[in-house]
């Protein structure tokens, strides 16, 4: 949903910071933005090999089609549901630590970290090089995701947000 200030907050650090390092390392890549209700200034930033595709009725081709799906959020609140339908679809997800908060997902089992632009850059760049390492990923997380049982992944998401406000009030 694009119409959700946090995903709207990603939206534009992919458009501004993180596609300028992806077209830097790799030149011949596009980047698709799918989602319910973008916003009029998303719809506008078609640009530079990025296309928005607004209110599909079904993501999954996107997903499937995908060499990866980028994960740039700053925040960790939120339900992740857009990471899980992608490692559900079996695409490699590239996130911060942000993006997986809550998800009981392994840095380079179950998705590829980035901490900046330029990771996230190699590591599209490395998914292009190496299809089986996309293939090992995507596999990997559709295994946790088909395990997973959403009343754990709950309880995980609550324990995290619990020890933010904790350290929270603490730092207050």
């Amino acid at each position: 949903m694009m119409d959700i200030r946090m995903n709207q907050v990603a939206a534009r650090s992919l458009i501004t910071r993180y596609w300028p390092a992806v077209r830097a390392m790799v030149a011949d890549v596009d980047l698709v933005i799918v989602g319910r209700q973008p916003p009029p200034w998303l719809q506008t930033s078609v640009a530079d090999r990025i296309t928005v595709v607004a209110s599909p009725p079904d993501i999954r081709p996107y997903l499937w089609e995908a060499t990866a799906f980028m994960a740039p959020f700053s925040v960790g609140s939120g339900s992740k549901i857009k990471i899980l339908e992608a490692m559900a679809a079996g695409t490699p997800v590239i996130g911060t630590a942000e993006a997986m908060q809550g998800i009981p997902a392994l840095p380079g089992v179950h998705f590829l970290p980035m901490t900046s632009p330029m990771e996230g850059a190699a590591a599209v760049k490395e998914l292009l090089r190496d299809p089986g390492l996309g293939e090992r990923i995507g596999t990997q997380a559709q295994e946790l995701v088909a395990k997973s049982d959403w009343r754990v992944i709950a309880a995980s998401a609550v324990a995290e947000m619990s020890r933010a406000a904790a350290q929270s009030g603490a730092r207050a």
